[in-house]
């Protein structure tokens, strides 16, 4: 058996090379970022606390990233909302896309001529078939304008998302992994195909754009810095978590409940259930030596709570973990079940070093400020001595 550096690589990228921590050291990219990283430390070691924000992929990490820029900015500006537009447009197309994969797999007809009609020019289009305009603002023709989504493409969105099929495919959609947008996107798509559209907030915070590598934001509060990292969660992409593990503070993980009903596909996690996919990785970062209290606090963000309490009245929680006993359709206990099953993932923990555990919407950004809130002052009274004189402890 392996070290427990390299069994953990193992779990989380599914690499079975014992020296896989030392092939990864050899990426540029990577490298640079290590670089970057230790001058930072050496530069802040006396004033800033460093959080990783980890997750398996969809869990909601980025969303919790751009929900606490919008918090500590009060806001995005039109420019940078506008930033946005291509990759909501992109967005639509892949949750119409995936609807039209849901109907060929549940082998569903289509309910009109015209939705048919409307899947089989949508289905295999590409990102540039896809057609998006990009033009230059009539007003300053040296400003390029705001993408637009071609009327003839928005018009066949909406017949497919109007149809029969599609509407009893998304009924089941924990049976497809449909994402958890695509109501929301395919039923504003008049508003998001007009000529002067601009993303609104919810429409940022609801995309899904992946992680493909270590995003970095710094949170400033009065003289320290709280830097949280956040890192991809596929299983390519988690190899990365190994390069963090050197004097972490804290550590916020990320487990979308609404997954409780839903498993990879084969190709992605072989085929594991996504929740106990969290549970599985959960475990690994609770218990590795490197994350330990007191020197690094942990944090579970129980997320998507909003979709779990729709989900949990039409899908027993029983029919995925059969030791459940809570009645069907009571989500208070169905949650408070799986944070049983989370928390025993780290049995022996010393007293006075819990895990700290909310539940968690991330697209709802005054619900997240609570939220973060009193995250943000756990982080800070944890590591107080770091950033107090010596002298000014004997106070307290």
């Amino acid at each position: 058996m392996g070290s427990p550096l390299q069994c953990y690589c193992r779990l989380m990228c599914g690499c079975m090379c014992p020296h896989c921590c030392d092939r990864q050291d050899q990426d540029g990219e990577d490298h640079q970022w290590q670089e970057e990283d230790r001058s930072h430390r050496k530069q802040n070691h006396d004033k800033t606390v460093y959080v990783l924000l980890l997750g398996a992929a969809e869990s909601g990490k980025s969303t919790i990233m751009r929900q606490m820029k919008i918090i500590q900015n009060n806001g995005l500006s039109t420019a940078t909302l506008r930033s946005y537009t291509k990759h909501v447009l992109d967005n639509v197309l892949t949750c119409a896309q995936r609807i039209i994969q849901a109907v060929q797999e549940a082998a569903v007809p289509w309910g009109t001529p015209e939705a048919s009609h409307a899947a089989h020019v949508l289905g295999p289009l590409n990102a540039s078939e896809w057609g998006i305009i990009l033009g230059l603002d009539q007003g300053d023709p040296t400003i390029q304008a705001p993408p637009l989504l071609p009327p003839d493409h928005a018009h066949l969105v909406q017949v497919l998302w109007a149809d029969s099929a599609s509407q009893e495919c998304w009924r089941r959609a924990n049976e497809f992994n449909l994402p958890d947008s695509t109501a929301y996107y395919l039923g504003n798509l008049e508003r998001l195909a007009q000529a002067q559209y601009t993303p609104t907030m919810d429409d940022v915070l609801r995309l899904r754009i992946p992680t493909r590598a270590a995003t970095v934001y710094d949170l400033r509060e009065n003289d320290w810095t709280i830097r949280i990292t956040d890192v991809g969660g596929q299983r390519g992409e988690r190899r990365r978590w190994l390069r963090l593990f050197d004097n972490i503070n804290a550590i916020i993980f990320l487990a979308a409940l609404s997954e409780y009903d839903q498993s990879w596909s084969e190709e992605e996690e072989d085929g594991l259930n996504r929740l106990q996919l969290s549970i599985n990785l959960f475990r690994e970062v609770v218990q590795y030596p490197g994350f330990q209290p007191p020197e690094t606090m942990m944090i579970l963000f129980l997320n998507k709570v909003d979709v779990f309490g729709h989900k949990i009245q039409s899908s027993d929680l029983h029919h995925t973990f059969p030791d459940y006993e809570g009645i069907p359709g009571d989500s208070r206990a169905a949650l408070d079940y799986i944070r049983g099953r989370f928390h025993k993932q780290a049995p022996g923990r010393p007293p006075g070093t819990p895990i700290y555990t909310h539940e968690t919407c991330a697209t709802d950004t005054e619900a997240t400020r609570f939220v973060f809130a009193a995250v943000r002052d756990n982080i800070l009274f944890a590591n107080i001595r770091r950033f107090m004189d010596p002298f000014d402890l004997e106070k307290f």
